[in-house]
């Protein structure tokens, strides 16, 4: 009988032994690298969290708001280029402005006569000549020559002038301090109104087509202008050629 069995057994036995300890140093090594691993997901999402997030619906530039992840903050980097870059086209009506203010110029404004004026043009140069005017026709015609200037520039191509505007300048430019919210949507319509070249029955404050349109922005109420379409205007009530 041979008297090897026994050790090809032990042998066999240590071989087993020796597999199950390299399976378990590689699971150990396998369960340390998905540590790793998780441990770097976490580190990515938490800096993705901490990183500003772009949004954009197109197809307008202006439209690309940036937002901070942890205030929710945005800013709109396209309107701020283009809006400082439009103060150029802003200061020439300033500059206007401040010369009728001083008194170096008045208020132009066209005939009356002129088939292309506007009423709120005839609105001003009846208050100019010291007429009396309906309350709300008489604060439009106040507002009006000062909105331009009074607002921002969105978007490269829209002037916005917010009631709080409307406010300032109405207690600039009367003797009242005290503007309640609905004397100054009563004006604001009315001065929307009064820059629409159609006829009374037909004119409507929040026709895109007048010069300044009734609109809305974050729910605040506001008058919007074409800046190409106002700067138009003005060179031609100011009988400037383009």
């Amino acid at each position: 009988m041979s008297t090897d069995a026994p050790s090809v057994g032990v042998e066999a036995d240590g071989d087993l032994r020796a597999l199950v300890e390299d399976l378990a140093d590689e699971v150990r090594e396998l369960r340390a690298e998905n540590d790793a691993l998780r441990e770097r997901v976490a580190d990515l999402e938490e800096q993705r969290e901490r990183e500003a997030t772009i949004r954009w619906a197109g197809p307008n530039p202006a439209d690309i708001e940036i937002v901070a992840s942890e205030t929710g903050n945005g800013v709109y980097p396209y309107q701020a280029i283009t809006d400082k870059a439009d103060q150029r086209d802003v200061a020439d009506i300033e500059e206007r402005l401040t010369d009728v203010e001083e008194g170096r110029a008045d208020v132009v404004v066209r005939s009356e006569h002129d088939e292309e004026s506007l009423p709120i043009e005839s609105s001003i140069a009846r208050q100019q000549r010291g007429e009396s005017l309906p309350v709300d026709e008489a604060r439009a015609a106040v507002v009006f020559p000062r909105a331009a200037t009074k607002s921002r520039t969105v978007g490269g191509s829209k002037l916005v002038l917010a009631s709080d505007d409307v406010r300032e300048i109405l207690a600039d430019k009367t003797d009242r301090d005290e503007w309640p919210r609905e004397l100054i949507r009563r004006t604001m319509r009315e001065l929307c109104t009064l820059t629409s070249s159609k006829t009374d029955e037909r004119r409507d404050p929040e026709d895109s087509a007048n010069l300044w349109t009734l609109g809305k922005r974050n729910g605040h109420l506001t008058v919007e202008a074409d800046l190409e379409e106002y700067r138009e205007w003005a060179n031609q009530a100011g009988g400037e050629s383009e």
